[in-house]
């Protein structure tokens, strides 16, 4: 039986909307489970393009019955945090180091637990929900992932109920919605690219000669596009809309919330995501993607890509298919990748358009195979009650 605590979330925003965006549900998601939820958040500004009723004017203020809190050293935010009593469960986001006025208050009445990033990688299963001493409490570490030894993905309950209706509402109003249904036909495949500053993207978006068009939310990735669009011989017609050389449309779309970005990735037949809020979206909402992965120092991150590939294999049944994955993935995620394009196009990415029946299928098998761990906010909550003093 899940019991009505109170919750406090810290968020501190680094770069491109990952920080707020897994935050953000997680909160919605604990309050649909009837948890009390305190979001702290270090910008409003960024928080504003994913959730347009964010008022940056404002040091405190709730949305969707969450209450959403200035973390910064204006006036009004220290005040509230000198005077703050934290909640029964403190969840501090990626170790972004919780404030000092707020760390004073801290009593062992609460349970302080450290959100750890999205990993695929083996270790995580020994490090889920162990425990260390900081700042005179005990803090516990705890990691989503993949396996029933993590603590699931981040996803709501009504899903299912979510991804039917969009699937029902499905591509025509998107294509309407952003004026596309006045430049392809209704069998046009469409691809969103959600991604980081992308060499190997822009060539394929100047090569590619197939039926398709390809949607870009506003981003590091679209003023990348524009900002290369002629040495790629990609023609710009006007402020949302390009052409490549074989007159394959890209449309530049407004930054999305996060419901219509959820519909933007149900519509279309394959997705680019990057980083971990729209990596999982894809995921849970079982869709055929490709992840551009947040890079690191020496390529560490390719470990987490290959780990990631390996446990998702299981649910690949046709090893062409798989190699044509595995070869677009490394060379969406290493920059000195050395691809050719001929093969990376030719081969490997119309392998992909020619199998995407097969690859929804996969996804689908992917889709029951991690909602079985349940959801993020469920495993925080039963972990929290477990560990109750």
């Amino acid at each position: 039986m899940i019991k009505n605590k109170t919750w406090d979330v810290f968020c501190k925003i680094i770069d491109n909307y990952g920080d707020i965006g897994v935050s953000y549900r997680l909160s919605k998601n604990l309050v649909e489970l009837n948890q009390i939820v305190r979001m702290f958040v270090s910008e409003l500004h960024p928080f504003k393009k994913i959730e347009p009723r964010i008022d940056t004017s404002k040091c405190e203020q709730i949305i969707d019955n969450i209450q959403i809190i200035l973390w910064d050293n204006s006036a009004c935010s220290v005040s509230i945090l000198d005077s703050i009593v934290p909640s029964d469960i403190i969840i501090e986001m990626f170790a972004c180091n919780l404030p000092d006025n707020y760390l004073f208050h801290i009593t062992d009445k609460s349970i302080w637990i450290n959100l750890e990033y999205l990993s695929a990688e083996d270790w995580v299963e020994e490090c889920h929900e162990k425990m260390s001493f900081s700042n005179g409490h005990f803090k516990y570490f705890f990691f989503p992932g993949f396996t029933d030894k993590t603590g699931g993905l981040n996803f709501e309950q009504n899903l299912i109920t979510k991804q039917s209706q969009g699937k029902q509402i499905g591509k025509q109003i998107i294509e309407t919605k952003y004026g596309i249904d006045k430049i392809v036909s209704r069998n046009t495949l469409c691809c969103s690219i959600f991604c980081y500053e992308n060499k190997t993207i822009l060539s394929l978006l100047a090569n590619v000669d197939e039926n398709i068009i390809f949607i870009v939310p506003e981003g590091v990735f679209s003023a990348y596009l524009m900002r290369y669009s002629e040495l790629y011989r990609i023609t710009v017609l006007d402020g949302s809309l390009m052409v490549n050389q074989f007159g394959v449309y890209i449309k530049i779309i407004p930054m999305t919330n996060q419901h219509d970005y959820d519909q933007l990735l149900i519509s279309c037949d394959l997705n680019i995501v990057r980083g971990e809020d729209s990596f999982v979206r894809a995921q849970i909402l079982s869709t055929p993607f490709f992840w551009n992965i947040y890079q690191q120092i020496d390529n560490a991150h390719l470990k987490k890509l290959d780990d990631f590939l390996e446990k998702y294999k299981v649910c690949v049944d046709d090893d062409q298919l798989f190699e044509s994955l595995v070869y677009i993935s490394n060379s969406l995620n290493t920059p000195t990748y050395e691809y050719d394009n001929s093969i990376f196009y030719k081969v490997h990415f119309i392998n992909i358009l020619q199998n995407l029946e097969k690859l929804q299928n996969s996804a689908t098998r992917w889709q029951n195979r991690i909602m079985k761990i349940g959801t993020l906010a469920r495993n925080l909550i039963l972990f929290a009650q477990s560990s109750e003093k």
